[in-house]
């Protein structure tokens, strides 16, 4: 037996795009499309009756909100990996990247001088070797203090001449900047001292006068224990030093024996090159004698 269903429809009935004219009436449950969303029926409509109208239509698919759910999701994706990306860029660049090697001379080079020198110029020139980045800017210093910039530096080389007349301790360095790392040189040092002296007087000398000191042999030495060659003609041998240095603890001769006590000591104040009085130390042997190179050791 077939049985017939008599009443209204209840299955929703796809019918295209609405008819903006308003001139279609449609059945209940009628689902029509407008502007990228749906629509479904809540009743039969009559002819004149807008969309929008939500006694007789009800939005049953938000195309548009999904669409924007759909894009914010990706953007969201897109700034997930863009982030993603640059993690992974600058975690290369921090294994993959190395400093500039760099290397500073100097003319004159390192060196111990004597007050009363007065040093000038001072010619840099500097060696550059980029490994990753390029260069984009030099500074030369002297005693800490920048006293020249090159914000349009090569990758290879630099120089730089200072004409500052040098008198006293000074250290010159460079730094070296690539966008990323400072890389800082190794220093140019000169060093300044008074000088010692060593060499011979007559026999008959029992102190030595500041002339006789100034007229001796000059060392131009740091404080350090110093060998020093004699050559002797029935004379006697002469060590003196600047008495800030104190007082020698021993004096040892090319034997390995202790001599101090034939030494005896006295001090002079003596006017230096630069002008300042600075106060010695002299050592004076206290016999003559005659040697030829003789090593004699003076200890502080």
């Amino acid at each position: 037996m077939n049985n017939k269903y008599i009443g209204k429809r209840y299955s929703p009935k796809h019918c295209g795009t609405w008819d903006n004219t308003k001139n279609t009436a449609y059945e209940s449950l009628t689902v029509l499309l407008w502007c990228g969303d749906s629509y479904t029926t809540t009743q039969d409509v009559p002819v004149g009756i807008d969309i929008t109208n939500t006694l007789f239509f009800v939005k049953s698919g938000d195309y548009n909100a999904q669409v924007q759910i759909y894009k914010d999701d990706v953007d969201q994706f897109k700034l997930l990996t863009t982030q993603e990306i640059n993690d992974i860029n600058e975690s290369l660049g921090i294994l993959l990247y190395k400093p500039p090697i760099i290397s500073l001379l100097g003319n004159p080079i390192s060196g111990v001088y004597k007050y009363g020198q007065s040093i000038s110029p001072m010619t840099l020139n500097l060696a550059i070797t980029k490994l990753t980045n390029d260069i984009t800017q030099i500074n030369y210093k002297r005693n800490g203090i920048v006293i020249r910039t090159n914000n349009t530096p090569s990758n290879s080389s630099d120089s730089y001449v200072d004409n500052v007349a040098i008198v006293d301790n000074t250290t010159f360095l460079a730094t070296v900047f690539d966008g990323k790392t400072t890389t800082t040189s190794g220093s140019i040092i000169l060093s300044f001292v008074y000088q010692m002296f060593s060499g011979a007087i007559a026999k008959n000398i029992v102190n030595p006068t500041i002339a006789n000191v100034q007229a001796l042999t000059q060392i131009v030495k740091t404080k350090q224990n110093i060998v020093q060659p004699f050559t002797l003609t029935d004379q006697k041998g002469v060590f003196s030093y600047p008495t800030s240095y104190g007082d020698l603890v021993s004096i040892i001769d090319v034997n390995g024996f202790d001599i101090t006590s034939s030494f005896i000591k006295t001090v002079l104040n003596i006017a230096m090159d630069d002008s300042s009085v600075v106060s010695y130390n002299v050592y004076t042997m206290q016999n003559s004698t005659t040697v030829t190179g003789y090593n004699i050791t003076f200890k502080f």
